[in-house]
């Protein structure tokens, strides 16, 4: 084998740890993980999903239509929609920090946030 080789294989090894790194980061926990619901960029409804004892239901209207949306423990989302293009309905479900759902026309963003970061497990 020649030098090259060698390098060459040092590099796909090290290369190949990204996609491990990636997922490590992305799946972080949370202690605090809570559903923000925004209406024209105000606060609308804050609610912290992982202590709800029953799914609930938002139902938002104003001037430019409604929205509902389904929380549950599993996380949140938009049930109905009176908007013409319906992306906001076809998201799904959103459960992690850093997910959200936006309907543009009735100008509602659903977001989940996380706070107080724990530990993960491998530094434990």
């Amino acid at each position: 084998m020649k030098k090259f080789d060698i390098a060459l294989i040092v590099i796909f090894m090290v290369l190949s740890f990204i996609p491990q790194a990636i997922y490590t980061i992305n799946n972080r926990r949370f202690k605090d993980e809570y559903i923000e619901i925004k209406v024209d960029g105000k606060v609308y409804k804050t609610i912290d999903f992982k202590k709800l004892s029953k799914d609930e239901t938002v139902d938002i209207d104003t001037e430019k239509g409604h929205n509902e949306i389904l929380i549950s423990k599993d996380g949140a989302k938009m049930i109905a929609a009176d908007c013409r293009d319906q992306i906001c309905i076809k998201e799904g479900l959103i459960h992690k920090p850093g997910e959200s759902i936006v309907c543009l026309p009735h100008n509602v963003i659903i977001n989940i946030k996380g706070s107080n970061q724990e530990v993960d497990v491998i530094a434990k």
